[in-house]
C-alpha cells in the first residue's frame, strides 16, 4: 500500500499586530511592547477576533486565502501562495517581492524583499539582491515584527531562522552562528551547520561530524568514521545512519542505530527508529520493541511493525492483529479489521494527533475505505469519499476533538494535499459545513 504524506496549511497561534497597509479591513491598532513582545490591546473597526483562531489555507483557481474552522472566509483568496502563519504573521508574495500580513489581512511589512523566511523567535530573515561589479549578490538581514531591520549581514545564505536564540548562517561558503544582535558567537568555519535543537547542533568540517552544546559550544560527540553519519541528538544519544556493506557500483546498504557519547551503540539491533517522547522503536531478530535512552528494553520485541509514540500512544502490529499501545506496552485496543495510522505516520495529520481523538483506520477488507476512530477503537467518522488518495484530519478542540475537518486534492507529482475540498463534521458524522472548489 502506497502511503503519501499529505500537507495542508493548518495554523494555530497568537498574533502580534503592527504596521502598515490594510486589505479589506480597517483601522488603527493600539499595541505596546512588553519585554520585547508585542501585545494587542484593541483593534478599532474589527468585529472578529482571530488572534487564537485556527486557520486553514484554501485555494480558488490560482489564488490562496484562509478560512476558520467554522467555514468562515477570514482572508479572501487573493494571494499567489499558501499562507503559513508563524508567530501571527504570514509571508505573501506580490510581483516577485515578499512581505508579511497578519490574520486580519493587514500588511505589516510591505512586499520589498527578494526572499524571506517565516518569523521565528520574534525575527525573520529577509534577503535583498544587489548588483556588485555585474554580479548579483544575495545579502541577508533580520527584521522584527514591526518590519524594522534589526541588523544586516554579509551572509549569502541562512538557515530557517533563530532557534534557541541563535541562527545558522553562511558567509564565504562557511557556516557559523549569530545571536539576535547579529554578532558571531561561533565564527563561520564549518562546511555545514544545522540549527540548535534540544540544546545541541550538528556541525561538519571535512570528514568530521560533531554535536556541539548550545551553552558553551563544547563538543558533545564527535564522529570520524566514514561509515557512520550522525543525524540527530536526544539526551546524550545520537541517531546515526551506518553503512553495512559497500558495493562495487558505488552503492551501499545501510542501517540505523543509536550511539552514545563514547561512540558505542546503546543496544545491538537490526535497525532503529528515532526517539519520540523518550522511547525509540528497535528491531531485534526480526521483531520490533522499544528502548529508552539507556538502551534498556522497555517493551520487549514482539511486533512485526511499530510506529513512533505520539502523546503516549503508538500503533503496532503482529500477524493479522493491529494494536494501539501505551508507553508501558499495554494494549489500549486491538483489531483485525483495520490498518491503523497515527500522527505523522502517513495518512493522518491532527492538531495534536491522538489528543484530538483522531486515529485513522483503513478497512483491510475494503482497501481505500477509511474511518476515524477514537482511543477505544469506536468509529467516529467515515471519511472514505476522499478520492481514495488519503485523509487529512484536524480538530478544533485539542481536548475533546468535537469537530473534524478533512480535505483532499492530492498533487500526484509532489504528494501534497491542499484544501480545495473541505468538510467539517461532528463526532456523529453530521456535516457542519463543506466547501468544494
Amino acid at each position: 500500500m502506497e502511503k503519501k504524506i499529505l500537507k495542508i496549511c493548518f495554523i494555530l497561534g497568537s498574533i502580534c499586530l503592527t504596521g502598515c497597509g490594510n486589505r479589506g479591513v480597517s483601522d488603527e491598532k493600539v499595541s505596546e511592547t512588553i519585554n520585547g513582545m508585542e501585545e494587542t490591546e484593541a483593534i478599532d473597526g474589527l468585529e472578529k477576533n482571530y488572534d487564537d483562531e485556527l486557520f486553514i489555507s484554501f485555494r480558488e483557481g490560482d489564488r490562496w486565502g484562509c478560512m476558520t474552522l467554522d467555514g468562515e472566509v477570514a482572508i479572501e483568496p487573493e494571494y499567489e501562495m499558501p499562507l503559513y502563519f508563524s508567530e501571527g504573521l504570514a509571508l505573501f508574495c506580490e510581483k516577485g517581492k515578499f512581505g508579511y500580513i497578519n490574520k486580519y489581512n493587514q500588511i505589516v511589512v510591505e512586499p520589498q524583499y527578494d526572499d524571506a523566511k517565516e518569523f521565528r523567535e520574534g525575527y525573520a530573515g529577509v534577503c535583498i539582491k544587489k548588483k556588485v561589479a555585474d554580479q548579483e549578490l544575495e545579502k541577508w538581514g533580520f527584521i522584527d515584527k514591526n518590519g524594522e531591520l534589526i541588523f544586516e549581514t554579509e551572509c549569502e545564505e541562512i538557515g530557517e531562522g533563530f532557534s534557541e536564540g541563535l541562527a545558522n548562517v553562511c558567509i564565504g561558503g562557511k557556516w557559523g552562528y549569530i545571536d539576535t544582535e547579529g554578532e558571531f558567537v561561533l565564527k563561520p568555519e564549518y562546511d555545514r551547520a544545522a540549527e540548535f535543537q534540544n540544546e545541541a547542533a550538528l556541525v561538519t568540517k571535512g570528514n568530521k561530524q560533531r554535536f556541539i552544546r548550545r551553552e558553551n559550544f563544547s563538543i558533545l560527540m564527535e564522529n570520524h568514521d566514514p561509515d557512520i553519519e550522525l543525524k540527530s541528538y536526544f539526551e546524550g544519544v545520537a541517531y546515526a545512519e551506518c553503512i553495512v556493506e559497500r558495493y562495487d557500483d558505488g552503492m551501499s546498504s545501510v542501517t540505523y542505530a543509536h550511539i552514545n557519547e563514547d561512540g558505542e551503540r546503546i543496544i545491538n539491533c537490526d535497525v532503529a527508529e528515532e526517539f519520540s517522547e523518550g522511547l525509540a522503536a528497535v528491531k531485534i531478530n526480526g521483531l520490533w520493541g522499544y528502548i529508552n535512552t539507556n538502551g534498556e528494553l522497555v517493551i520487549e520485541p514482539q511486533y512485526e511493525k511499530a510506529g513512533s509514540f505520539s502523546e503516549g500512544l503508538a500503533v503496532a502490529a503482529f500477524q493479522d492483529e493491529n494494536y494501539l499501545i501505551d508507553m508501558d506496552g499495554t494494549i489500549v485496543f486491538q483489531t483485525k479489521s483495520y490498518d491503523l495510522t497515527l500522527g505523522d505516520d502517513g495518512y493522518a495529520f491532527t492538531t495534536n494527533r491522538v489528543g484530538a481523538g483522531a486515529i485513522v483506520a483503513e478497512d483491510l477488507k475494503d482497501g481505500g475505505h477509511y474511518y476515524v476512530l477514537d482511543r477505544n477503537g469506536t468509529v467516529l467518522l467515515d471519511v472514505s469519499d476522499v478520492n481514495g488518495s488519503g485523509v487529512w484530519i484536524g480538530a478544533d478542540s485539542l481536548e475533546t476533538g468535537e469537530r473534524f475537518v478533512y480535505g483532499t486534492k492530492v498533487d500526484e507529482n509532489t504528494g501534497d494535499a491542499w484544501a480545495e475540498e473541505l468538510a467539517c463534521i461532528d463526532r456523529d458524522g453530521n456535516v457542519i459545513w463543506e466547501r468544494k472548489d
